[in-house]
């Protein structure tokens, strides 16, 4: 998606269509940065995580948003491709998933 860094639409698309009883969740919603240099070039990764969990069905869904730059572009991405990834845990404790990430979630206190 042609996106300026650091804007978010995905997110802002995914804040409209999850009602109710879909949660949003605080965890670290600020941008960070690390270096890939798993492949032959190093790239350094731009990336935005959030989480919704659905409680009543037991699903937790997870939305990344990237950014892939040069290794030395460190706080701001070289470019305006993101990259969106959705991930939706089917069947999963709500109540593990919020534990082991230490997720913030209103209204999930009972459980």
């Amino acid at each position: 998606m042609d996106v300026k860094f650091p804007q978010s639409p995905a997110v802002d698309f995914y804040q409209k269509s999850l009602n109710a009883p879909w949660v949003k969740c605080e965890w670290a919603s600020a941008w960070s940065s690390h270096v890939d240099a798993q492949g032959t070039e190093p790239f350094t990764v731009h990336q935005q995580l959030h989480y919704w969990v659905n409680p009543e069905i037991e699903r937790t869904l997870m939305l990344t948003l990237r950014y892939h730059s040069t290794d030395d572009s460190w706080e701001i991405p070289d470019n305006d491709t993101q990259h969106i990834v959705v991930v939706e845990y089917l069947r999963t404790s709500v109540a593990d998933t919020i534990s082991h990430l230490k997720l913030r979630c209103p209204h999930t206190s009972g459980l």
